[in-house]
């Protein structure tokens, strides 16, 4: 069977139960990838069992495996690295793709003049599919001047599915490895939107088609961006930054005005906050108070007000008061789960 240029990079890691179904997805294309390079990231369990098995098994399966585990932005780049196509595909190890998908993207690149290919996503949870990701009329920005055009059209919900991930896009390494981008290891959440970020600021055309390829599986256990983060601060000045930048290197930042970056960033700090009330946090009441705190009082944070605009919790931010805060918190979120049991019985 005829095999693409497309190098797709798999980072792996404790991830036995679903990795077999991904390289399955894969490996029965009607047309295969050139390579598909997976980076066991130093899994405990049987990943690298499962990993080798398959390379022993297709020619075009390469294993890389790394002894300590160093997170999945250390994996994709050590995958870029290695990778050998002319463009790079990054697969998540608990999602699948369509049986069509590079026989489709082919088909598009051998065109020429395409840094970045995107494809639409089905959303997929207990095996139904919850949402389809994608637009009706495709897009395609032949250079700088279109790019820019685009970005300055795009909405929040635009954001959404352009810049926040890199599942559902193929990459050209030439541009990633002309100008040395890489993904982010300081953070654990936001990488791929920081990827994105300095892909398009260099990247010199791009096409978006109307077609879902790629299935991404929810995590059943509870959606990664509602877990604390004690970083909260340091990983979203870094991506508003990047974000901001983005913009301003395609001169449209002033067009799209302060405020529409503002009031989001505002609405995601904002969402940060009541990640106090997670499974995963274990602080105890002092340290939330502290952990307000630190949020409210720092110079990021102005962001808040931008979206809030008015009510309780404006007020409560602008005098500091995190002990009121965190009470306001508490009643807010039992209010909330009232109204729920009573809607479900």
């Amino acid at each position: 069977m005829k095999k693409n240029n497309i190098s797709v990079v798999i980072p792996a890691y404790n991830c036995e139960q679903t990795i077999s179904k991904t390289l399955k997805s894969i490996l029965n294309q009607q047309q295969q990838p050139m390579e598909i390079i997976i980076v066991n990231d130093g899994s405990k369990d049987n990943t690298k069992k499962i990993c080798e098995k398959y390379s022993n098994e297709y020619e075009n399966v390469k294993v890389i495996n790394l002894k300590n585990n160093k997170g999945v932005s250390n994996a994709r780049n050590t995958g870029i690295l290695h990778a050998k196509g002319n463009y790079i595909h990054f697969v998540d190890s608990d999602d699948t793709v369509e049986n069509n998908i590079y026989f489709v993207a082919n088909e598009h690149l051998k065109k020429g003049n395409i840094d970045c290919l995107e494809f639409g996503s089905n959303f997929i949870y207990k095996n139904k599919i919850l949402e389809k990701r994608y637009i009706k009329d495709e897009i395609y920005c032949e250079n700088k001047n279109r790019i820019a055009d685009f970005l300055q059209d795009m909405t929040y919900d635009d954001k959404e599915r352009v810049l926040n991930v890199v599942w559902n896009k193929i990459y050209k390494k030439e541009v990633i490895v002309k100008n040395n981008i890489t993904f982010n290891n300081k953070i654990n959440l936001g990488e791929d939107f920081l990827f994105n970020c300095c892909f398009f600021e260099k990247m010199n055309s791009y096409l978006e088609i109307n077609k879902c390829l790629y299935n991404y599986y929810k995590n059943q256990e509870g959606n990664l961006t509602s877990k604390f983060r004690s970083d909260v601060i340091m990983r979203r000045k870094i991506i508003y930054d990047a974000w901001v930048n983005l913009y301003k290197n395609y001169d449209i930042y002033h067009i799209k005005g302060e405020s529409y970056f503002e009031e989001y960033e505002g609405k995601l700090l904002y969402y940060s906050l009541y990640t106090i009330f997670s499974p995963n946090c274990d602080l105890n009441n002092i340290e939330k108070e502290k952990f307000l705190k630190s949020i409210i009082n720092n110079e990021h944070s102005k962001f808040l007000n931008s979206y809030l605009k008015r009510g309780i919790e404006k007020k409560i931010i602008e005098h500091s008061n995190e002990k009121l805060l965190l009470k306001y918190m508490r009643i807010k979120i039992a209010v909330k789960s009232i109204i729920k049991r009573a809607i479900n019985k």
